[in-house]
């Protein structure tokens, strides 16, 4: 396998465009590149996974559905000092979700996707 065709004219332009975001994304969030790693959320037999990196307002969630049916789910933020009402904005698709009882509530994945939130 070879590297990412990084040229302009030899690229697919979609699949740049999103490399360059998450770059950007990783560039900007300081706990996308560093601190504890905290496994919130796994569910075997439906594929489904959650982590957390930071902590407090500078904290991320990783959600993931690698099943083959849409799942929503809650996301336990156990070890993440997360006040409860605390804002999570989600950076790939938009909107915001609160905190209520030390969870990410109701979060909803369709299959074989992810999203990514971080504490505001």
């Amino acid at each position: 396998r070879g590297c990412f065709p990084w040229d302009e004219r030899s690229c697919n332009h979609d699949l740049r465009g999103w490399n360059q975001r998450l770059i950007a994304l990783r560039r900007q969030i300081p706990a996308l590149r560093r601190g504890t790693v905290h496994p919130l959320f796994a569910h075997a037999h439906l594929n489904l996974y959650a982590h957390g990196r930071g902590e407090g307002r500078g904290a991320v969630v990783l959600a993931m559905n690698a099943g083959d049916v849409p799942a929503t789910f809650d996301v336990p933020l156990t070890g993440m000092q997360i006040e409860p009402g605390t804002l999570f904005t989600y950076l790939l698709r938009g909107g915001q979700t609160l905190v209520r009882g030390g969870h990410v509530e109701a979060l909803s994945l369709p299959a074989r996707t992810g999203t990514l939130l971080a504490a505001r």
